[in-house]
């Protein structure tokens, strides 16, 4: 009996067995995925999206798809940035601003193709009191859309617009403000300017550059059970001793020239919720479980997938010279300060300091 029970038993598997498909599907049914990526700024007068779209070709892979721009965007894609206003306890469209294509801004070179990219923008001033949707209607008539609010303009309260002083052998420095509206997240970067010349002839070889170090970055602001900020200032203390070593480790040491420290200007990056949230899981992990959820706020009508995100952020100073350096601009901003106790640079005379 024992022998009729193995026997029906393997019978069965072999039935299983030769019933089965040997065919391994990798890729599951096509849907529609579109990206939405953009980050608005009070600041600025025109505003960039990237609205892209999902792509998987069964036959190809992705590495063949993605050098080839059709399977990455849309062609007739509709897009427009609402404006909504509060209007008795309730958003309310108030505006509505088309979406035009850009393809002047070039694509840096690597996996995907960069023949050309294709970004969206508007132009519009935006207002900090109201709140923006990016709505996007692709071909298929699926429309994809988000909303977020905008965080507003602020200043530094110290140090001091004047005199404006920080003094780099001290350890205790404190920079503080007041968070801007709608601000979750933010970072601070102490840009040092100097000159740097050929002592022969300083006036033909002078030059204006820059270094950045990083105070602090990702630093998280706590909503209170209203979901706003508390609006007390922040108060963050710069230690000058650490500058100074770090401008040791960073700049290269040339016995040829001399530099002139000219001073320290304050660049505060600041975010939204969304993209607070998006950073916050996106930060490496201290745990030996290594999975992240996907985090998006990009929403489809038809319930397609998405991804992407759609935030805002606010820099300060909002005209911010990445190369060279204006006297009259950066003394007048209220981020630029002048520094003193510039002996404590004697300590790393291979830096060539002079005053």
């Amino acid at each position: 009996m024992k022998k009729v029970h193995q026997f029906l038993l393997a019978f069965s598997l072999m039935g299983i067995l030769a019933s089965c498909n040997n065919e391994l599907k990798i890729t599951a049914d096509w849907k529609e995925v579109t990206a939405i990526w953009g980050l608005l700024n009070k600041n600025d007068s025109v505003h960039y999206f990237r609205i892209a779209k999902g792509y998987l070709d069964p036959n190809t892979g992705a590495a063949v798809g993605a050098k080839i721009e059709d399977s990455l965007y849309y062609t007739n894609l509709q897009g427009r940035l609402e404006e909504l206003t509060i209007q008795n306890g309730q958003w309310v469209k108030t505006g509505s601003y088309p979406l035009s294509e850009d393809r002047t801004i070039p694509k840096d070179p690597g996996f995907f193709g960069n023949k050309y990219q294709i970004l969206y923008k508007v132009e519009h001033q935006l207002d900090a009191t109201k709140r923006y949707r990016i709505v996007a209607v692709t071909p298929s008539g699926d429309e994809v859309s988000s909303e977020t609010n905008v965080v507003n303009t602020f200043g530094l309260s110290e140090p001091g617009r004047y005199p404006g002083i920080i003094k780099m052998s001290k350890k205790s420095n404190p920079i503080k403000f007041v968070p801007p509206a709608n601000a979750r997240v933010h970072e601070m970067i102490a840009r040092v300017h100097y000159t740097q010349y050929d002592p022969k002839n300083p006036v033909a070889t002078n030059q204006f550059l820059f270094v950045d170090y990083y105070l602090y970055k990702n630093l998280f602001f706590t909503a209170n059970s209203s979901g706003s900020i508390s609006p007390s200032p922040f108060t963050y203390t710069m230690s000058g001793l650490d500058i100074l070593a770090f401008l040791n480790q960073t700049l290269p040491k040339i016995d040829t020239i001399n530099r002139q420290l000219k001073g320290i200007e304050f660049i505060a990056n600041v975010g939204g919720e969304d993209l607070a949230t998006y950073i916050n899981i996106n930060q490496p992990s201290t745990s030996i479980v290594q999975d992240r959820p996907v985090f998006t706020n990009i929403t489809s009508k038809n319930g397609n997938p998405t991804v992407g995100l759609f935030s805002s952020r606010m820099r300060i100073p909002a005209n911010l010279k990445d190369t060279g350096i204006d006297a009259n601009y950066y003394l007048s901003s209220p981020t630029f300060r002048e520094v003193s106790n510039l002996d404590s640079l004697s300590k790393y005379p291979d830096l060539k300091f002079v005053w």
